[in-house]
């Protein structure tokens, strides 16, 4: 079954299908996950596993993540993983849109949203590694957050050439999975009429 980030990874796809045969959809939201193309098509894995980037391991002494492991890219980069810090550190009823407005003036706030944007950094250019991918597409509350993806590119920029990966908002921005799945259902239905 398709989930939302892999439909939002072939909503995304068909904006940029004339110019990158490679890419990832990376939501940043209240978790990280994401949908993988490869070769034009949605790679799913025999179990339908494969998207769920958010718990690939970027620091092995991380904090725990709620699948069970530690130094998940989610535990670090999420929504729910900003929040944490925000209120354990800032202040205990902060919210994100608080603490991304607090970010413009405030050097703490501003260094826990680095740090979530590093960890995306490091995520895109394992993907770019792993997959050569030719595009990386953002998306979710945090990934469109303003001058966001600016920070991510910024720290892809940092690394050696061959990892770096070129990095664009979602088109699709909040509605990109649902007009996914809409597409992707639509397709069964002209499959399965075909097939009658």
């Amino acid at each position: 079954m398709l989930n939302d980030a892999q439909a939002a990874a072939c909503f995304e796809f068909k904006s940029h299908a004339n110019l990158v045969k490679n890419m990832a959809y990376v939501t940043v939201s209240t978790g990280v996950g994401g949908g993988i193309i490869i070769d034009g098509k949605l790679h799913k894995g025999s179990n339908w596993l494969a998207g769920h980037i958010g718990h690939t391991v970027i620091d092995i002494n991380g904090p725990d993540c709620g699948c069970g492991q530690n130094g998940c890219v989610e535990a670090i980069a999420s929504g729910t993983a900003i929040n944490k810090v925000a209120q354990a550190t800032i202040n205990p009823t902060i919210s994100n849109i608080e603490l991304f407005e607090l970010a413009r003036n405030d050097a703490s706030a501003m260094a826990i949203i680095k740090r979530s944007a590093q960890a995306i950094a490091v995520l895109c250019t394992n993907l770019k590694a792993t997959y050569d991918l030719d595009l990386v597409v953002l998306g979710g509350g945090v990934g469109l957050a303003s001058h966001y993806m600016e920070l991510v590119d910024e720290y892809i920029q940092q690394k050696p050439a061959a990892f770096r990966v070129p990095i664009t908002k979602a088109s699709g921005d909040y509605d990109a999975c649902l007009l996914g799945a809409a597409e992707q259902f639509s397709l069964s239905l002209d499959t399965s009429n075909t097939q009658h």
